[in-house]
């Protein structure tokens, strides 16, 4: 993947990093790694996911759709893949893609407005068909970036006591696997 080159610096095929920029690459991904307490391996993994998606958090403030229908309309829409493409994404059948996002479109004929967010969403995590697409949206932010119900709250525009209730629906479910 990289080659050595002259000196300090190290060619790709696409961009050239100097010595300086590499040491402060390290630096920040340590940082990281000791902020987010994750391991080497789990930094390597990923740096190798480049394909994920990340859905950036601001798009679920919309209450006329349901969590299912904004993300398919989302990566319809916004990230141009089709609908076989988000069915597989998802874990779903492109049946039930093409009915979000046709009951998505009739609810809400706009595009979907993305604001500044300081939180994404990988979008690998709603295969888990065990779980509640709004289930797994709430355990991954609280658990991931240990929120609080409030703020989970306020973050998807829904009541802290509804969050709380969808994490401890979602937590029983796990159990009983």
């Amino acid at each position: 993947m990289y080659e050595e080159g002259k000196g300090s610096n190290e060619f790709h095929t696409d961009f050239l990093i100097d010595g300086d920029m590499l040491v402060n690459f390290k630096k920040e991904l340590f940082k990281y790694q000791n902020e987010e307490n994750l391991t080497q391996n789990e930094i390597i993994t990923m740096l190798e996911k480049d394909n994920e998606i990340f859905l950036p958090v601001s798009i679920f403030e919309n209450r006329k759709l349901g969590v299912l229908e904004i993300i398919v309309k989302y990566l319809r829409e916004e990230l141009n893949y089709s609908l076989k493409e988000i069915g597989v994404f998802l874990n779903r059948n492109n049946k039930s893609i093409w009915s979000s996002l046709s009951c998505a479109n009739k609810k809400y004929p706009d595009r979907i407005i993305e604001s500044d967010c300081s939180f994404v969403i990988p979008l690998s995590i709603f295969k888990n068909r065990s779980l509640a697409v709004l289930e797994v949206l709430v355990m991954y932010l609280k658990n991931r970036y240990e929120l609080k119900f409030s703020q989970i709250g306020r973050i998807l525009c829904r009541d802290h006591r509804t969050i709380w209730t969808v994490y401890n629906r979602a937590k029983k479910k796990q159990c009983q696997k």
